[in-house]
């Protein structure tokens, strides 16, 4: 139903609405099905066939011919075509079966909603839903349907417009809509309307639902674009090019037939061989393989615990070129400790002399807040509580000096003025002790505290202490300042005079230790040209340090990180035109990371982020690709993540681009290999019928070298990896288009070699004396071998004869099926009219089947000169 056409008190009747205790499970049931056009989740689940069998008309004929063919003529090869056949074609479908199969992308798994069933809060799966129920949204819930708000608390959601357009919103209740406002002019009615994958962002609400399932409108853009049912555009691309040889093939039979009419062959077999030319095209076959491709990468990553929830995004993920993560993605969850110090003008570790440090903690320890929430925190940590642990293991709680100590005046650490202080009385003097952040402690001193007595600070004094702040901070540490000052008696002054004329005491580093796997992974997307933007809302200093120390900042890239009053400060077009040297970004509003988000992809860079909590719903949405953790308890994060990791760690992202990376190089491989062996086919059949006036093997031959030479060599593509540990940038994008003509060239000159050189050894063979069986069986030895041999040059993209160590072993799989096919030819008996395989002599086996060669130095050489050419 249409939302704007709703009118509430009739659909209260018609749903049988009961706003205070649901509906029931009876009504649940009649609303179903009445009102849902999908009957609900009552469908069962249908079980795995062999698709597309037979919905080839050509494999129909091919069964039906065969079958005419053994019992008008007794032909045993037609028998032997059918069995191949039936076997191929289990195999074929079992390929993707098993890859299916193992598919375990968490995105499958259901979703749940809160609702008011049977005067009863329930949780049920979001299927479920029905016209009428009473759901419960909360802030970090997402709308699994259409409905009109009854009841609403300070409500605040995203909507989706056209264009992946998205906007925060208020909404009211369907009351105060209809309720007139101060101005007197009538609300719009869609503020109390809630439209299917709305995300709340605030507060709380109930809702009619009207729409559920696919009764929901479908929405252009983002909801279809994360479509869980779309598969990635490269599988689309291969399906399409099997579809359109399929077409050709058939066009390509009907010629073969009219040839074979002219030539005056038995229309018979002209006609039954030219249905064996599609069959042995198995265009399922290369939408099956590319299909495999990407589900055992799939499968590898979901053994890495990462979840790729929707297959569209590989389209993007190959392509990733910008990350933005958030610097807590850098730090495990251990307590961070304090690292180095500065004390008496001198920088220590302090692991190396913690006794020299007794001051600066002990006035730490004193000034540290009363209560908990008003500390300062470091990366989700509180200082103070770290600060107390480390004071304690050094002796300092135990000590007797700060149990003498009589707290005066204490106040709580205060974000504006960047400090706390405490006022404490000691053996009849009194003693301030300041801590804080460096800039507002130091601006505080005009003395330092040096060998137990105050020195007069002068103007270099305090940049050098600021510099040494700063250094503290560049290399990933936040710096506190402890400041003192000594009075006779307890004064009687306020703060404002208490906090002038400090002795500055030192300053003491805090570190986390970093992530490795993290580090790596930056480190890795930096050599690799993938531009990585750090976003935080720590300390400035402490996040540049932190893009220094994971290798985000390189020479020449920004020298300080950008704060939000620098971001607004810049006039916005320059500083947009100079963004790509801005590499970290403090404290800014979800809407201006979007925007730095966007800069980027108008840059044309496909952007990922790594998405924390309700805050990053508005960047999630900007960006290409999506990453969060499992553990995340926001269901509209893990509802709209495009990727989802076990835990929080941008180590996921890099493995995701070289798995889609993987899906990519192999299903080119399979493509070139799959339409080099379908050439090779097409023009030796071609050939041998214009210069001999028939095809000189025999339909089963045909049918045994498609599956058991294409097929294993196709697999072992599938299994191939790219070299561990390196991503190519762009690989999308510099990689030939997924169209026939970036494919056709390589392989249609293996396919023009390969028919060449078996046609010559059939015309050699008799040549030397050899009887035209002989000949026929060196024939399909030169191609078998030719076919088998182009699965190891056409295996390795842009590289010349294998230069790596590393061979797939499932490459030899087709070379060995040679081997036993040829062997057949000679062990069985009475075998040679249907394998097309005779007596040869041994030389001319072994010449043959090493004919292969030529094929793979001529693919090497063709694949190396267009290379050169593109470049």
């Amino acid at each position: 139903m249409n939302l704007l056409d709703v009118d509430l008190e009739k659909s209260y009747e018609s749903l049988c609405v009961d706003t205070e205790n649901g509906l029931s499970s009876k009504q649940v049931l009649i609303n179903r099905k009445e009102f849902c056009t999908d009957a609900g989740i009552s469908k069962k689940k249908k079980k795995y066939s062999f698709r597309h069998f037979f919905d080839d008309v050509m494999r129909i004929l091919f069964v039906v011919m065969s079958f005419a063919s053994y019992y008008l003529y007794k032909n045993y090869d037609s028998a032997v075509s059918l069995i191949i056949f039936a076997v191929g074609m289990v195999l074929v479908n079992l390929i993707l079966f098993l890859f299916e199969k193992n598919d375990k992308r968490i995105g499958k798994h259901k979703y749940f909603c809160i609702v008011r069933r049977d005067g009863r809060i329930k949780k049920i799966k979001t299927e479920e839903l029905v016209p009428g129920d009473i759901i419960i949204l909360k802030q970090g819930d997402y709308a699994p349907c259409d409905g009109v708000i009854i009841s609403a608390e300070d409500f605040r959601v995203l909507e989706f417009g056209a264009g992946d357009k998205i906007t925060a919103v208020e909404k009211l209740m369907y009351q105060q809509v209809k309720a007139p406002s101060h101005d007197m002019s009538e609300i719009p009615y869609h503020k109390c309307l809630l439209f299917a994958d709305t995300i709340v962002i605030g507060g709380a609400a109930e809702a009619i639902v009207m729409n559920t399932g696919s009764d929901i409108y479908e929405k252009e853009g983002r909801r279809h674009k994360n479509s869980e049912d779309e598969m990635p555009r490269i599988y689309k691309d291969a399906s399409f090019i099997s579809k359109q040889l399929s077409v050709i093939w058939i066009l390509m039979a009907l010629l073969y037939f009219a040839c074979g009419v002219f030539f005056k062959i038995d229309i018979f077999d002209a006609f039954r061989f030219s249905c064996i030319l599609v069959v042995a095209s198995v265009s399922d076959l290369v939408s099956n393989i590319c299909a495999a491709a990407m589900y055992r990468q799939l499968k590898r990553l979901s053994n890495k615990k990462i979840y790729i929830q929707r297959l569209s995004s590989v389209d993007f993920i190959g392509d990733v070129n910008c990350i933005t993560v958030h610097s807590s993605d850098f730090f495990y969850n251990g307590e961070f400790y304090l690292n180095k110090y500065l004390a008496d003008d001198s920088p220590h570790f302090f692991k190396n002399e913690p006794k020299n440090a007794r001051e600066l903690l002990l006035g730490s320890v004193l000034t540290c807040s009363r209560r908990r929430d008003t500390a300062p925190y470091f990366n989700g940590k509180n200082i103070d509580l770290a600060l107390r642990k480390v004071a304690k293991e050094i002796g300092i709680d135990n000590n007797s000096d700060i149990k003498n100590y009589i707290p005066i005046k204490r106040l709580d650490y205060s974000e504006t003025m960047g400090l706390s202080y405490g006022l404490y009385l000691h053996d009849s003097e009194a003693f301030l002790y300041v801590r804080g952040r460096p800039e507002a402690v130091i601006r505080r001193c005009g003395y330092v505290f040096k060998n137990g007595g105050d020195v007069f600070m002068n103007e270099s004094d305090r940049y050098r202490m600021l510099a040494s702040a700063k250094d503290f901070s560049d290399d990933n540490e936040y710096v506190i300042a402890v400041a003192r000052r000594h009075f006779p008696n307890a004064p009687a002054e306020d703060a404002d005079d208490l906090l002038c004329d400090l002795s500055f005491v030192g300053l003491l580093g805090l570190y986390t230790p970093i992530n490795a796997n993290a580090a790596q992974a930056v480190n890795l997307c930096t050599k690799n040209d993938i531009n990585v933007i750090l976003m935080t809302t720590g300390d400035p200093g402490v996040a540049y340090g932190l893009a220094k120390t994971v290798s985000a900042i390189l020479p020449g890239d920004c020298d300080s990180a950008i704060t939000p009053y620098e971001y607004r400060s810049n006039d916005y077009g320059l500083f947009i035109a100079d963004l790509q040297k801005y590499k970290v970004f403090c404290n800014l509003m979800p809407h201006e990371e979007s925007a730095v988000i966007s800069a980027h992809q108008k840059d044309k860079d496909i952007v990922a982020s790594f998405i924390n909590g309700v805050e990053g719903i508005i960047p999630q949405a900007q960006t290409d690709v999506s990453f969060a953790s499992i553990a995340e308890n926001c269901n509209a994060v893990m509802k709209n993540a495009d990727v989802l990791t076990s835990r929080k760690d941008v180590s996921a992202i890099p493995i995701c681009i070289r798995a889609v990376q993987n899906i990519y190089a192999n299903v080119s491989k399979v493509m070139k290999y799959m339409l080099y062996w379908q050439l090779t086919l097409l023009i030796t059949s071609f050939l041998t019928l214009i210069s001999e006036g028939r095809v000189i093997f025999t339909s089963s031959s045909v049918l045994i070298m498609s599956f058991f030479a294409v097929v294993p060599a196709a697999l072992s593509m599938v299994f191939d990896e790219l070299k561990k540990g390196s991503l190519k940038k762009s690989y999308n994008e510099n990689s030939e288009a997924m169209t026939l003509g970036g494919f056709i060239t390589v392989p249609l000159f293996c396919a023009l070699a390969t028919s060449i050189i078996a046609e010559l050894f059939y015309r050699g063979t008799l040549i030397l004396g050899q009887d035209e069986k002989a000949a026929s069986a060196s024939f399909v030895i030169s191609l078998f071998s030719g076919i088998c041999f182009a699965a190891f040059s056409l295996r390795k993209d842009k590289k010349i004869f294998i230069p790596e160590k590393r061979v797939n072993l499932l490459c030899f799989a087709p070379l060995i099926c040679c081997g036993v096919f040829i062997a057949a030819g000679y062990l069985i008996a009475g075998s040679g009219d249907i394998t097309g395989m005779y007596p040869v002599h041994w030389l001319l086996v072994l010449v043959a089947a090493l004919s292969g060669v030529i094929t793979m130095v001529i693919s090497e050489l063709s694949k190396n000169i267009v290379f050169k050419l593109k470049k």
